[in-house]
């Protein structure tokens, strides 16, 4: 198996949410929830390709283009390279993303390898086979070692080594987010990501890791997306034992939270001033909007953020304990089968697979099925009728905040199934289409905005 890592492409990605929405003057800020969808940050994209065989049985249809940029006397690799950027140009930026509406997704999903392939081998390619070497493909500037592999516990890693830098940074991806969250508590797997800073068995002081990172260097962050909540930090790399540290007290954020009293309380001050700031952000006004073109029975309609009203008060209006609700939502979905962890630092990979072993290892599996499957391609992701806004050929005018003009024009593209989303992600467009495609990709993310003066 061949796995293909190539920073800093930005595939674009296109809502699945319908016709236009058209900025214009301020609406009132009690017509509008918003919904916490932190700044992403640039992440490496990764995909796994099933054969390195199949590189010979590509049929390009751009060969001209090809034959004028490969050499013969390349090496394997980095003919893999051009292939799979070229296939990646004729389709898979081109290819609408519609996670969000249909079901889960992760990085390796969103780029497309040469060869045509079904998602049944993908998904072989995907899973880590006892003793099967998985080769990482790289640029050829890249000098760095990495290595991918899975511990026994279930949690996938991909570690990259880098002795010419002195600092050190991880990730952690897990695989559920706010569409999971209980219909009587929106805004928890987003409460959950904030308390999972305030403390755990090893380390009960809260805050003690954002102090750590600070006097190392450092920095962390978190941000719960719909269908994921990630994890990461940065430090200075350059002492070994302070960053085996840093990875034990990240380690023990997903083995044992405390999820104490006093901390759950606190932090729903927190929760509530971030909506509270969101409702005065038009991106956050407009994504609340599309939104609500959604079927209200689809989990992606939910109120993600949460606030005070519906994590303090509607939950004693309802009978519910927030804090047994919160251990029961991180017992069923926190499980290391669904997690995945990238670390980079100075260290080399054998060192840095033992930090991984001792600060991840104790991470319990709990063998859970993808939240997903209790809602994609169950529930339509739109109907007519079943939303506050109509789904279909509206065009909505909204005043904004700030002083600005802006036209967004977007469609659904709604599959019908997991095999028909995966093959269309999987295999590549011909190149008979791509200017079709390039045309409606244009359209799809056409935008105009300007200042006032």
């Amino acid at each position: 198996t061949t796995l293909f890592v190539l920073g800093a492409l930005f595939v674009p990605s296109v809502s699945f949410l319908p016709p236009a929405l058209r900025l214009s003057k301020p609406l009132p800020a009690n017509g509008i929830s918003s919904a916490n969808h932190k700044a992403r940050n640039p992440s490496i994209l990764t995909s796994i390709r099933a054969d390195d065989n199949s590189r010979e049985n590509v049929d390009f249809k751009a060969s001209s283009r090809l034959s004028k940029i490969q050499n013969t006397n390349d090496d394997p690799d980095s003919t893999a390279r051009r292939q799979i950027i070229l296939s990646l140009l004729s389709a898979s930026s081109l290819a609408p993303f519609a996670a969000n509406a249909i079901g889960g997704t992760d990085s390796a999903s969103l780029l497309k390898s040469a060869p045509i392939v079904t998602a049944d081998v993908a998904n072989a390619a995907i899973a880590s086979a006892e003793g099967e070497t998985v080769k990482v493909l790289k640029p050829p500037l890249d000098k760095r070692a990495y290595e991918t592999y899975e511990l026994p516990n279930g949690l996938k890693v991909l570690l990259c080594s880098d002795p010419t830098s002195t600092t050190a940074a991880a990730g952690m991806n897990v695989h559920v987010g706010a569409c999971s969250d209980p219909k009587e508590v929106p805004g928890l797997a987003h409460f959950c990501e904030h308390m999972l800073f305030l403390g755990t068995e090893k380390y009960p002081v809260e805050d003690s890791f954002s102090k750590f990172l600070s006097s190392n260097g450092g920095i962390n962050n978190a941000f719960t997306d719909s269908e994921k909540t990630v994890y990461y930090f940065e430090m200075d790399g350059s002492i070994d034992n302070r960053f085996s540290e840093a990875l034990l007290r990240f380690g023990s954020f997903f083995s044992c939270p405390l999820f104490t009293e006093s901390a759950t309380g606190r932090e729903l001050n927190a929760i509530d001033s971030e909506n509270s700031k969101n409702l005065q952000s038009d991106v956050f006004r407009l994504y609340e909007l599309e939104k609500d073109r959604v079927n209200s029975d689809h989990p992606y309609a939910k109120f993600f953020t949460g606030n005070k009203s519906t994590l303090l008060e509607g939950t004693k209006r309802q009978g519910i304990n927030l804090r047994q609700e919160l251990v029961k939502f991180y017992e069923k979905y926190y499980s290391a089968n669904h997690m995945s962890l990238a670390v980079v630092a100075p260290q080399s990979i054998s060192q840095l697979k033992e930090f991984v072993l001792e600060a991840f290892g104790e991470i319990p599996n709990r063998e859970v099925n993808p939240p997903e499957d209790n809602w994609a391609f169950l529930i339509p992701p739109y109907v007519e009728g079943k939303s506050l806004v109509p789904a279909y050929k509206h065009l909505v005018e909204i005043v904004p905040i700030q002083e600005l003009r802006q036209v967004t024009i977007t469609w659904p593209v709604v599959f019908k199934s997991k095999e028909e989303r995966d093959d269309y992600r999987l295999n590549k467009v011909s190149l008979d289409s791509f200017q079709t495609y390039a045309f409606i990709q244009s359209l799809m993310t056409f935008s105009i905005s300007r200042s006032c003066f």
